[in-house]
Formats: structure tokens, sequence, C-alpha cells
């Protein structure tokens, strides 16, 4: 049995719940089920290297796909050409710093203006890209690495 390639761009979305999304692409492509429940409403929608290639799963719910402003919580992430830009306030990058600096490679999917999450390719945080912005928060950068899951080898 052939697996379908996710691939950026192709206007699939993945419904509005993050966690029904990861438990059917779970089964579609071997992540581990066990995490499933990092997908759950007040959670981080995120699980450390749950694909069989190693890659973390991250579904970002606040981006400015949803609108320029949304910040929900205490971060905020800004999708810029093939860059996510994660911004940390102080006390959240503290509380979360096992995530913060965490630079595992990731499968991206974020949710837009419909509600409905799509797939954005898989990215790589660059700690040396790391600053301080104009507020005192710390702005962590991912760069694309691949618009398609499975990579291509």
């Amino acid at each position: 049995m052939s697996v379908m390639t996710l691939k950026f761009n192709d206007g699939v979305d993945y419904g509005s719940v993050a966690h029904d999304a990861y438990r059917i692409l779970g089964k579609r492509y071997g992540w581990n089920l066990r995490y499933e429940s990092s997908f759950e409403p007040r959670r981080l929608l995120y699980a450390n290297g749950v694909t069989p290639e190693g890659y973390s799963v991250w579904f970002v719910a606040h981006s400015n796909f949803i609108s320029p402003e949304d910040a929900s919580g205490p971060w905020k992430n800004t999708f810029i050409g093939d860059e996510i830009h994660e911004e940390w306030d102080r006390l959240a990058e503290k509380r979360h710093i096992n995530l913060y600096l965490d630079e595992t490679e990731r499968v991206v999917f974020a949710k837009k203006a419909s509600g409905k999450y799509y797939f954005m390719g898989i990215y790589k945080a660059d700690l040396s890209l790391t600053y301080n912005d104009e507020n005192g928060h710390r702005v962590k950068i991912y760069k694309k690495l691949s618009t398609e899951y499975p990579a291509k080898t």
C-alpha cells in the first residue's frame, strides 16, 4: 500500500481539530499514536520525535494566518516566506524551556482563517538566528526544509 505524500499548498485541509487530524494522519503515516493527547484542546499541539523519521509534529493554532495580531497565549507565531517566527515572552520561555530549546525537525500544520489546518512543510529551528525583539520577547526562527512529507531523499 503506497502512502500519499503531503504537499505544501495543495489546498487539502485536515479539519479544524488538531487531535482528530493527528489521529487520522498518525494512522496513515505510522506516527506514534500514544501522543495523540498532546493535540487536545488547551495543550501545546506539539509532540517530539513521533514520526518514523524522528520528526516532531506541530499544529500551529494561532498565527498571522488567522489575523495579523493573533497572539493567543504566551507566544505568537508568524509565517514569513519560508520561515516561522515564534515569539516567546520570558515567562513562557522559562516555563517551557525544553520546548524552547528543542531543535527537532518538525512536520508543521497551520490553522488558517477558514478555521482549518493545512500542511505547511517540514521546518527546523535555527537557534543561531534567535534574537530579542523591541518588546523584550525572544524570537525563535524556523526554516522550511521541505514542502513534502514524507520528504524526498
